[in-house]
């Protein structure tokens, strides 16, 4: 049976503001801001954000691999970037870039997509 996949993939820097708003903290925009990717030899992927806040705040936390798939779903869509409901999806380390993976068998085409909204 066939199988789509696809990857979307994303740089450190596209990742930062929604990295910041999952941290909950008061007024979650970053002035200036870092993700540093980390992956073990057992395959763990991790990231450290590293964000300078208006007030002047460091913020620094570290995201484990469903951290990140959530941070790249808000993110898709508030990009509006249609996702199949019933895919797989997952995260995974594309060189320097974080890369959001997307497989679906032909048996769910037929199935509904996932409608992007924007956050508001």
């Amino acid at each position: 049976m066939p199988r789509e996949f696809r990857s979307i993939l994303f740089s450190p820097e596209e990742i930062v503001p929604v990295l910041v708003q999952l941290t909950g903290v008061p007024g979650g925009h970053a002035a200036a801001g870092q993700v540093a990717l980390h992956e073990s030899a057992a395959g763990d992927l991790t990231a450290t954000l590293v964000a300078r806040l208006p007030d002047g705040r460091r913020l620094v936390r570290a995201f484990a691999r469903e951290e990140l798939l959530s941070a790249l779903l808000m993110l898709c869509r508030a990009l509006m970037i249609p996702l199949p409901r019933s895919a797989e999806k997952s995260v995974e380390r594309m060189g320097r870039d974080i890369a959001l993976s997307v497989s679906l068998s032909s048996q769910h085409h037929c199935m509904g997509v996932e409608r992007a909204t924007s956050l508001v």
